[in-house]
């Protein structure tokens, strides 16, 4: 899966926003995988043309969505 980390910034109540480009077709797959971790995360697109998605983790969850995305990243 493409998957582009772009940033990472802790806000100020500790939860992480991860801002990742990809392509249309993994998109629509991120949003799925996503999905079935309901509550660990927040994710939306920002940017359809460049296909930019934003990910709002808390500070609860941030290992586990880290090492999802790392998984895909590897897929």
């Amino acid at each position: 899966m493409q998957i582009q980390k772009i940033s990472e910034k802790i806000q100020s109540d500790n939860s992480s926003e991860v801002i990742i480009k990809t392509n249309g077709m993994d998109l629509q797959i991120l949003g799925y995988i996503l999905e079935t971790f309901e509550g660990y995360c927040n994710y939306t697109t920002i940017d359809k043309k460049n296909m930019k998605v934003k990910i709002t983790i808390p500070k609860d969850f941030r290992s586990e969505i880290k090492k999802i995305l790392k998984y895909l990243q590897n897929f």
